[in-house]
């Protein structure tokens, strides 16, 4: 950072840029939004370049206390920010906080002695919420910290309920969306449908249902897997593209990766399967472009940015019922559908069959979705939500 450039803000994100979903990645895709209102952003990361491969150019400023991701890495870097943010606070104004960690609570315990504003963006339910904090270890220490934040996000409104109830404040707590680039995420011409399927090499006249996100145990991907080899047994025109980082996170022995593949392999479907471990908003597009059902069978989620991406495609989502989405972002028979995947395999499989030969239900719930987003998770919403969090309410939204 210069000695001359002062910020406006200064967000405490480690892993930034983040690869898939989450109000992380959709903060970093309203980067040319905030900086054309002429806010001042510094990130502070700890991802390195070969954690997430090539970097594109950002409109924030980026700051790397390059560390590795484990328990040791991860206090090196809690104490750097906690160094810097002491030594360079005269070069900001505020602190906002995307994280997990002591490091969520520690920043508004110094950002009051300071007297610096700070923010905070709750991600997961049962996780970062109130509720779940006060259920933790050393729980009633960490609330009194947490609440300290001048600002608190929720993203949905059952995090909204519980900052009520365990809090017992509602000033400060702020109702907030994901702001979903509606211009670049639209509902796709026939033409750049047929397009997107050809270039992953499917059919046209093939059917598309797609999965984004880490491939992780949480995601529910080996729910996934299991519909989708259900669905083969009884309709062969229909291909999988699941968009997403390997990882190790699945209580199977070998991974997560090598266990799904192992099984595809035993079914002899492989060709019915595209796994694809790209990043970048484009490959996203490009994926719900050929799709024609979003299916997302998440165990745990707050509101899930690559749910209304496809919503914003005119994608229908097929979703696990999501405490504080399923029934209000989401509703099923409207926008798309909300299942309880402890179902057998072959109802749920039945049923999204069903689904794909009624195009023009596809084509309803899409609308749906697409007005849904619109409503509810704007960019514009969005920067809303965030000049409120800064307490920069000052600053020109007309250019947006």
């Amino acid at each position: 950072m210069s000695k001359q450039k002062k910020y406006d803000v200064v967000v405490i994100c480690p892993r930034f840029p983040p690869e898939y979903g989450g109000p992380g990645i959709s903060f970093s895709r309203m980067a040319k939004v905030l900086k054309s209102c002429g806010i001042e952003i510094l990130v502070i990361t700890m991802r390195r370049k070969e954690d997430v491969g090539i970097y594109k150019s950002s409109d924030f400023d980026l700051l790397e206390f390059k560390v590795k991701n484990n328990k040791i890495g991860r206090f090196v870097f809690s104490l750097k920010v906690l160094m810097f943010l002491i030594i360079k606070r005269n070069y900001f104004r505020s602190i906002h906080v995307f994280t997990s960690g002591w490091l969520t609570y520690l920043i508004p315990f110094f950002s009051s002695i300071f007297k610096k504003h700070s923010s905070f963006c709750m991600t997961l339910l049962d996780s970062d919420d109130p509720l779940a904090i006060k259920k933790s270890s050393f729980g009633r220490l960490k609330l009194i910290l947490f609440n300290l934040y001048k600002n608190i996000i929720s993203i949905n409104p059952e995090q909204t309920k519980r900052c009520f109830q365990v809090l017992k404040r509602k000033k400060g707590i702020i109702e907030g969306s994901l702001g979903v680039n509606t211009e670049f995420f639209t509902i796709p011409t026939i033409e750049e449908k047929i397009i997107s399927k050809i270039g992953f090499e499917i059919p046209k006249n093939a059917y598309v249902i797609s999965f984004i996100g880490n491939l992780t145990y949480r995601k529910g991907v080996d729910i996934a897997i299991n519909v989708f080899l259900e669905i083969l047994n009884h309709f062969k025109n229909v291909y999988f593209i699941m968009l997403g980082a390997r990882t190790t996170d699945f209580k199977d022995e070998g991974g997560l990766f090598s266990s799904l593949t192992e099984k595809i392999g035993k079914f002899n479907n492989t060709k019915h399967f595209k796994f694809l471990n790209i990043h970048g908003e484009e490959i996203v597009r490009r994926v719900l472009y050929a799709s024609d059902l979003y299916l997302f069978p998440s165990r745990n989620e707050g509101t899930p940015s690559s749910v209304l991406e496809a919503m914003a495609c005119g994608v229908p989502p097929i979703i696990s019922p999501l405490e504080g989405f399923a029934g209000h972002i989401v509703r099923n028979g409207i926008e798309g559908l909300v299942l309880d995947f402890k179902e057998k395999p072959e109802t749920i499989s039945n049923i999204l069959i069903s689904l794909l030969l009624n195009p023009g239900k596809r084509k309803i719930l899409g609308k749906n979705s697409r007005q849904r987003v619109l409503e509810f998770h704007s960019q514009e919403r969005a920067l809303y939500t965030y000049l409120n969090a800064w307490n920069l309410g000052k600053y020109d939204i007309r250019r947006l």
